[in-house]
């Protein structure tokens, strides 16, 4: 069967065909395969990708795992969870060493890969890698990074972060955003919202910011609402041409 009938049975709503793609997939390392349907897949519905995950994730078991570690080189964040979700169930003390040094020597797509699984496995043997990529331009290996270093709590990045909201590039102060909403400390909601009142790129901010803590959730948190409200209005400014409808 070639790759493109994989993909097309991997994604059709018949069960037994796109159970039978998956495993074909997983099964013969099939990486071209899978290159297609990451090149497909901002082109499809949630509902199909998410049925595309349940059948790739049944596919994959204690035998044919190991597999996985040929398609870390085509990154796709549709389907990152499928595969390094699926890797952490089976992880030991080598498949933390070899995702370490994929870590540290893999191209980008596999560094991104291998920061998400110490998202999953937090081993704080990865915590220089990760602080040193948390900044990164590559925004996949970054938020990954800043997600691994979340779960580990680790503190030093977090302040790190804070520290740079207060910096003059306002690109930097961008990414220090997007490393806090990927770390998850709803501590961090106040000083960004302190950081988009006085920012020329305030809408970019503001659409980060519900990531961390929903609109409701903030209306009810503060007391001062003006910085909420500003947050809701930059986010209305900037929907179509800043910020994805």
């Amino acid at each position: 069967m070639n790759n493109e009938q994989l993909v097309k049975d991997l994604t059709a709503k018949d069960e037994q065909k796109a159970f039978c793609a998956a495993q074909e997939i997983i099964n013969n390392t099939n990486t071209e395969a899978f290159k297609l349907l990451a090149d497909k897949s901002e082109f499809l519905f949630d509902f199909v990708k998410n049925n595309v995950s349940k059948r790739l994730n049944k596919a994959i078991n204690q035998n044919n795992y190991r597999n996985l570690f040929a398609f870390l080189k085509i990154y796709c964040p549709d389907f990152e969870d499928v595969i390094i979700g699926s890797l952490a169930k089976f992880a030991n003390e080598e498949m933390t060493d070899e995702m370490l040094e994929l870590l540290e020597q893999g191209s980008d797509e596999e560094k991104a890969y291998a920061a998400k699984y110490f998202s999953y496995i937090p081993d704080t043997i990865a915590i220089d890698d990760l602080i040193q990529y948390a900044f990164e331009d590559n925004e996949a290996l970054a938020f990954n990074a800043a997600k691994a270093l979340g779960a580990m709590n680790a503190d030093i990045a977090y302040q790190k972060a804070i520290e740079l909201l207060n910096s003059d590039d306002e690109f930097t102060v961008l990414k220090a955003v997007k490393f806090l909403v990927a770390y998850e400390n709803k501590n961090a909601v106040e000083p960004i919202l302190k950081a988009m009142e006085h920012s020329s790129m305030s809408e970019n901010i503001a659409g980060e910011i519900p990531y961390i803590q929903s609109i409701m959730e903030l209306l009810t948190t503060y007391d001062d609402k003006s910085l909420v409200l500003l947050c809701v209005d930059n986010i209305l400014s900037g929907l179509g041409e800043i910020l994805p409808l």
